[in-house]
């Protein structure tokens, strides 16, 4: 297998990996446990959305509201730094010019790449997007 990936959350999880030979994998009981377990520690940064999600194509009008929180003094880098940026599932953060929206306040009305936070606290900083993201993106609520 290539390019399995399995992503942190926001609790520490354990997982088992079970093994087929390759014959007769429908049938449950060919399935093996590998020894030993795969542990994910939690997440050090984690995200919300307000509201709710899978969010659809947004209009003029509404806000999308994204939360990025951190463990409580986890690092001393203020949150006043932090940026947002929206990228396609299949591309990586390096990417420019990807998906351009309108943040609020401070870039009114410009269409750009990344935002500065519109709240900050000391270990979460919150995003307000007020323009329409590009159709066919849905943003989930949490990750």
């Amino acid at each position: 297998f290539t390019n399995v990936q399995i992503m942190s959350g926001t609790d520490e999880v354990t997982y088992k990996v079970c093994y087929c030979s390759g014959e007769a994998c429908h049938d449950t009981t060919t399935w093996q446990v590998v020894p030993g377990r795969i542990v994910m520690g939690e997440a050090r940064y984690t995200w919300s959305s307000s509201p709710a999600s899978p969010i659809p194509r947004r209009t003029e009008d509404d806000m999308l509201s994204i939360t990025i929180t951190r463990p409580s003094f986890s690092a001393y880098t203020p949150a006043n730094g932090w940026r947002l940026r929206i990228v396609r599932p299949h591309q990586g953060c390096e990417v420019k010019h990807n998906v351009k929206f309108d943040c609020r306040p401070g870039q009114a009305g410009a269409q750009v790449e990344e935002c500065s936070p519109s709240t900050v606290m000391l270990d979460s900083a919150q995003f307000n997007i007020m323009t329409a993201l590009e159709y066919g993106m849905d943003v989930m609520d949490t990750g």
